[in-house]
């Protein structure tokens, strides 16, 4: 935390000088999506290779729920898509998402 406590720092000294606005918006992962499926959600992270039901599986879901997972999300597509996400911004959830399971 020594780090990003460093460069939310120096970012806010460097607005102060040049009297710019700040917005920060903190977002704790883990909490946002503790209990949301993130594959319905984002898809498939981009880094996986096969079926959605094999990752899902591999990740300990149990089958039946992966199938329909992964049925849902072939047939009506992942949730930001279906909200019409600016395709951007479901790039860098996607990206944040990739490699953030723990098992």
């Amino acid at each position: 935390t020594d780090y990003p406590s460093h460069v939310l720092r120096s970012v806010l000294d460097r607005a102060r000088l040049l009297s710019l606005s700040v917005f920060i918006l903190f977002l704790d992962l883990e909490k946002a999506f503790d209990r949301v499926v993130r594959e319905i959600l984002m898809g498939k992270p981009h880094n996986v290779t096969g079926t959605l039901y094999d990752y899902l599986v591999g990740l300990g879901v149990d089958t039946e729920i992966a199938k329909s997972i992964s049925e849902y999300v072939d047939k009506e597509g992942d949730i930001l898509t279906q909200w019409d996400v600016d395709a951007k911004v479901a790039r860098l959830l996607n990206a944040l998402h990739t490699g953030s399971w723990v098992r």
